[in-house]
């Protein structure tokens, strides 16, 4: 039964927010201290971003994803941005350097 389960995807963890933040950090090779500074926010509150202690604004999840590289709705759903022919796709975008 538990084998059924997990192979319609039941049983398996899902990504939160505070995943695909932390995630985005590290895509966009930004450090807690570096995005604290972009945000003016003390690294505390990034810390309670990453743990899901606190949920930030939506105006700190855009910058959060412009400072990162990462699509805005992306990182607010965890859904891959339709492409061109309005189909989702894997999320695959340059590394940043």
């Amino acid at each position: 039964m538990a084998e059924e389960a997990a192979a319609r995807g039941d049983d398996l963890p899902r990504f939160e927010l505070r995943h695909r933040m932390a995630l985005a950090l590290e895509w966009g090779k930004v450090s807690i201290a570096a995005m604290a500074e972009e945000l003016e926010l003390s690294r505390y509150t990034i810390s309670n971003y990453l743990h899901g202690r606190t949920r930030p604004s939506r105006a700190v999840l855009r910058v959060w994803a412009m400072r990162c590289g990462v699509p805005f709705d992306w990182l607010l759903t965890g859904v891959d941005p339709p492409d061109s022919t309005g189909y989702a796709t894997v999320l695959r975008l340059p590394r940043a350097a």
